[in-house]
């Protein structure tokens, strides 16, 4: 008997075009894996980027039958070659390698805002001097920790992480 062990495959995920809690969790944790923005990930499977959101957040219950075989294999991870391959090139330029997820969705959010508000040039505006200052004011906090501190925050940060890592 070989005693080799090969890995078993994850489970398929089976789609009747309802979108259970269960469904929204894994469609959003899919799209964040591939660092797919809504529209993008809506582009690819052929709707409207509100839509795909409505999917992901809701109210949307079921989709349609056209819809249904190519969310359930996008959820299966069919796609994921094909889309990193896409699209993984053109998102945040490069950077979403080396950006926490957490940044990723701060940034698709403000990207989110900024096309709803196309129309409106006085609010992009001012959505773009609020995120200048948001952003000023972090980096003024940031600057005037002390250095000791702030480096003493920066190992105990790389010590949770590579804690986190190494955990079973």
């Amino acid at each position: 008997m070989n005693s080799s062990h090969t890995p078993a495959p994850s489970p398929q995920i089976s789609f009747d075009g309802r979108f259970t809690d269960q469904i929204r969790q894994l469609l959003r944790a899919k799209r964040i894996e591939l660092g797919l923005p809504y529209h993008r990930a809506a582009r690819f499977l052929g709707v409207n980027w509100s839509t795909f959101r409505k999917w992901e957040q809701g109210p949307t219950e079921c989709c349609e039958l056209y819809c249904r075989a190519k969310l359930e294999n996008f959820l299966n991870g069919k796609y994921d070659n094909q889309l990193r391959e896409l699209y993984q090139r053109r998102h945040l330029r490069g950077y979403s390698e080396i950006l926490p997820n957490v940044i990723g969705e701060c940034m698709e959010r403000i990207t989110n805002a900024y096309r709803l508000c196309r129309q409106r040039p006085e609010l992009r505006q001012d959505l773009l001097q609020q995120v200048d200052t948001a952003a000023l004011a972090a980096l003024q906090n940031l600057i005037s920790i002390a250095p000791d501190e702030l480096a003493s925050q920066f190992m105990a940060e790389e010590l949770e992480q590579t804690n986190t890592k190494n955990d079973p």
